[in-house]
This record gives structure tokens, sequence and C-alpha cells, in this order.
């Protein structure tokens, strides 16, 4: 059975949103786009932590008059918290017309941490969604609560094993599993707003 690191699922799921026929536009950031995801000032020390972003993805659904922009990190650093995670994936969503390369690096760079967030990766190779991202952005996320590892729905899909230092492995499976649950969640995001 092939089993997948967290960081792995995450490559292998932003693959599948590349390939998928709503996939219109791809996006080199050459430097990466960096996003302040912790700060302290003076007088306690200027320390900053980041994610690194170094591409994206434009995806349109037919019955929107807007994209949807999926930018995937593969970096974490800096100070804490950054050593608590590994990478994350981010949706936003763009205007018509207004997809040109420096109003997207503003976009990613610019946004508040979590906010935009549907998933990220720990250190120790879980997925979680965070709490702050908004519940309507994908309606059928609502068993990411805590973490995929609690969730019976995709038990079956999450053949993990422990390895020494506590990471965690999953199923292959589960990358088209979360790649049309995103698919449907951005497709259906307007009617999933006005329920909540």
């Amino acid at each position: 059975m092939l089993l997948l690191s967290g960081r792995r699922v995450l490559e292998e799921l932003y693959k599948k949103l590349q390939e998928s026929p709503e996939c219109i536009k791809r996006i080199s950031f050459v430097p990466p786009v960096s996003r302040i995801i912790w700060e302290v000032a003076e007088p306690y020390g200027a320390d900053q932590a980041w994610m690194m972003y170094e591409s994206a993805i434009l995806l349109k659904f037919h019955n929107q008059d807007y994209s949807w922009l999926i930018a995937y990190s593969r970096v974490a650093y800096g100070k804490y918290p950054a050593e608590s995670f590994d990478s994350d994936l981010l949706a936003f969503k763009i205007p018509d017309g207004h997809d040109n390369l420096e109003e997207i690096r503003k976009t990613v760079s610019d946004t508040e941490y979590f906010t935009n967030t549907l998933l990220q990766v720990l250190r120790d190779g879980n997925i979680e969604r965070p709490e702050k991202t908004p519940g309507y952005i994908m309606k059928k996320f609502t068993f990411f609560g805590d973490t995929i590892l609690r969730e019976r729905l995709v038990w079956g899909m999450i053949g993990y094993k422990m390895k020494k230092d506590g990471a965690i492995f999953f199923k292959k499976e589960l990358t088209d599993y979360l790649a049309d649950l995103i698919r449907d969640g951005l497709k259906d995001y307007e009617e999933n707003k006005q329920e909540q």
C-alpha cells in the first residue's frame, strides 16, 4: 500500500487541482511570495515567521463571475510558530479582470494568517483545517473541525503509520477525495455561504 506524508498529500492535491478542467492559469512567483504568520515587535525582540509560496493556480467555475486563486506553500521558516507548520493551501476569490501578477502577489502576501487557509500540514505530518477558516468557504469541510485522523467518514482512506518521530502517513486515495471536496466546495460557494 502506498502511503504519503501530509506534505505529499498536499503536493498531490495541488497537482490534481492544476490538472482539473477548471484550471485556467498557472502562476509562478519569482521571487517567491512571503506571508508573515507571526510577528513580535520590540521591546520583546523583533521576531517573525513566514510561509513562502512559489506558485499558484486560478480555477474558474462557469456559474461564477470571479476565479479562485489557490496558492500552495512548501516552506515555513523563522521563529515560533513556524516550527509547528510544514505547508498549507490557500484560497482567495479573485474578481474577473484582477488577475495580474502584482495584484495576486499582494493578495497572497497581505492576507491575515489562517483566514484563507483551506488545509495546513503540521510538522508531525497531520493535516487540519484552521479554526479561522470561514465555514461557508467549505461547507463539506466541517469534518476538519479537529483533524482528519479524528473523522470517521474518511477513516478508511487513512492508512496511517507512526514512525519513531511520530510522523503520520496517509493513503494515496485521500488526495482524490480532497480534490473533489475542494472543487465542489468552491463551485457551490455562494449557495453554501447563504445557508450559513
